[in-house]
């Protein structure tokens, strides 16, 4: 399993760097928007329900933590607007 999961990020690099090669300047914008999209999708999924709930478990200080969570969360999002 070690080595499927190390073998994976190699692979990624060179499926990037032949799309890259191939696609014009218009394409390669959407492509890399599609693939920016995934990405900050698959960290809000792990945010929302990994480690969210682990952090309001314990009951204490939920509202401060959910406050939190959600001023970081807009704030990344302006970041990211504004880039």
């Amino acid at each position: 399993m070690l080595l499927v999961t190390s073998g994976t990020t190699p692979l990624g690099i060179g499926i990037g760097l032949a799309v890259v090669s191939t696609l014009s300047a218009q394409a390669l914008k959407l492509a890399t928007a599609i693939i920016l999209a995934m990405a900050a999708g698959s960290f809000a999924f792990i945010g929302l329900l990994e480690l969210l709930p682990s952090a309001l478990l314990d009951g204490r200080l939920v509202h401060l933590k959910l406050a939190v969570f959600g001023i970081g969360y807009t704030g990344m999002a302006v970041l990211a607007a504004y880039k």
